[in-house]
């Protein structure tokens, strides 16, 4: 699994910084790049995730100046447990 979505973000976001932080924990640096295209970008790589029936929590944090970069990855990291918990949250709601 962690193969095949590595492999989807460098399709994706061919071009970008891409890192593994550990685990299942992934980031992606796009530089210069325009909000609607990151998000479309990420709903391409949802797509891509669908025929294996993944699911992935995503965090995003935009900048238009340089920025301290580990207070950017925090408020993603912040906004990517949010959806987490709000996918667990809801799919409780769906199996009751």
């Amino acid at each position: 699994m962690l193969i095949y979505i590595a492999n989807s973000l460098k399709e994706v976001f061919y071009g970008q910084y891409i890192y593994r932080m550990g685990g299942d924990e992934f980031l992606v640096f796009c530089q210069n790049t325009e909000k609607d295209v990151v998000k479309k970008s990420i709903e391409v790589f949802k797509e891509q995730l669908i025929p294996k029936n993944y699911h992935v929590a995503i965090g995003v944090s935009f900048c238009s100046r340089n920025t301290d970069t580990e207070k950017l990855v925090k408020e993603a990291e912040v906004r990517m447990y949010e959806e987490k918990a709000n996918y667990y949250q809801n799919k409780k709601l769906v199996i009751v």
